[in-house]
């Protein structure tokens, strides 16, 4: 504790006296003050010694003292980092200690006074230059920049142009690519023509082919979709040449000029033979009784008067009207007609006759069953006309009106 004495007392057989001593430091940073009386030796504590650091900026950016506080024990061992601001750098320090080092480590064996010194970033110019067949994107744009920036390029090359390459402060042939900006830079992007190559396309047998894009001349590289159209009674059958396969449409990629054919072949065309049997007739629609291979022929049944449908036989069958049919082999086809009679029934006096089935028109071969009711005081005599005799209920072959 400062200002308190302690005596140190020699014992034992021990001779002499301690030796005159001065003021001395003790640890390294306590003073004390010592007295010596013949055997025995005094010494007074004194005080520890402590020492300020300043740490001070020219006000371009700002300094961190590790550890912080500014007061600090002798011999204390600080860290100050210098941080520039935005579109500053850090030059040196200056006052108490001169240097460039950042960090500074500082000793604190005296009061300090150190100044951080910081100085504006410099401007430097990129410069791109593009050749015939194309442009070049800078990112960020501008074309001024911070030091220390990385900026992107990107060589842009126009329609029938490729790039070929970066020269200058940058010699790539990266595309897109970056360079550290440190100084002033000119960069020149070149390109050169992208080769022209011939698609001349042939047909064998009846079709067309389409091209997309439309031209006969394309870029190296360009993609391009041909489609076979065969004429009517014709089918594609495929590529040959440059091109292989049946896939319609295809794609190729024009690296060379390419020779194609497209090949047609001639669809086979089968006949349809249309029959009745009773009286009506049958419309094919397309009309003709020759058809390509897979055509669809609808067949209407057309019965004359008096007569109704019954039906398909042949090649198709059931009894829809119209119905269809595909043509992928030879047909014959044949509709069923049946004919329709009426059945008149009258009355000489007073009665009347019921049909059985009733409605008074009937399928040819259909028998019908007639009942005379005759009327209260009435007595039922007998049939004329078509029917005979007094048979009641009589029965009667639809052959024919009647």
């Amino acid at each position: 504790v400062a200002g308190q004495t302690f005596s140190i007392m020699t014992y034992g057989s021990h001779s002499g006296q301690f030796a005159a001593v001065n003021n001395a430091v003790l640890n390294g940073n306590s003073v004390f003050a010592v007295e010596y009386l013949g055997s025995e030796l005094r010494l007074t504590a004194g005080s520890f010694d402590r020492f300020t650091l300043t740490a001070l900026d020219d006000g371009n950016g700002s300094v961190v003292i590790d550890p912080p506080g500014g007061e600090y024990d002798a011999g204390a061992v600080v860290t100050l980092t210098a941080q520039p601001a935005a579109g500053r750098y850090f030059t040196h320090w200056s006052g108490d200690i001169d240097s460039s080092a950042n960090p500074l480590t500082v000793t604190v064996d005296s009061n300090i006074t150190v100044t951080a010194h910081f100085n504006e970033l410099p401007d430097f110019t990129v410069t791109a230059i593009a050749g015939p067949g194309g442009s070049v994107m800078l990112d960020p744009p501008g074309g001024v920049y911070d030091s220390s920036t990385v900026v992107t390029l990107t060589a842009q090359p126009t329609p029938g142009y490729r790039f070929s390459g970066w020269s200058g402060d940058l010699n790539s042939l990266a595309n897109p690519d970056s360079m550290y900006i440190d100084g002033n830079k000119t960069v020149s992007a070149s390109f050169s023509p992208l080769p022209v190559y011939a698609l001349n396309v042939d047909t064998a047998g009846n079709g067309s082919v389409t091209l997309d894009p439309p031209g006969g001349s394309y870029d190296s590289s360009t993609v391009v979709t041909l489609t076979a159209q065969p004429d009517s009674g014709y089918r594609f059958s495929g590529w040959s040449g440059d091109l292989s396969g049946t896939a319609n449409p295809a794609s190729i990629v024009m690296d060379s000029s390419q020779q194609i054919t497209a090949t047609f072949i001639a669809l086979p065309v089968f006949a349809l033979t249309l029959d009745t049997l009773g009286a009506g007739g049958i419309s094919a629609d397309p009309p003709g009784g020759s058809y390509d291979s897979s055509a669809t022929v609808t067949l209407t049944a057309l019965p004359d008067s008096g007569y109704i449908f019954t039906g398909w036989s042949g090649d198709l069958s059931g009894n829809a009207n119209p119905d269809s049919i595909v043509m992928n082999s030879d047909k014959s086809v044949s509709a069923s007609f049946l004919a329709r009679f009426a059945l008149s029934a009258d009355t000489i006096g007073t009665g009347t006759v019921v049909l059985s089935p009733a409605g008074g028109i009937y399928d040819s071969a259909q028998t019908v069953t007639l009942v005379a009711l005759p009327a209260s005081g009435y007595y039922f005599d007998g049939w004329s006309g078509d029917l005979s005799g007094s048979a009641n209920p009589a029965y009667l072959l639809m052959d024919g009106d009647k």
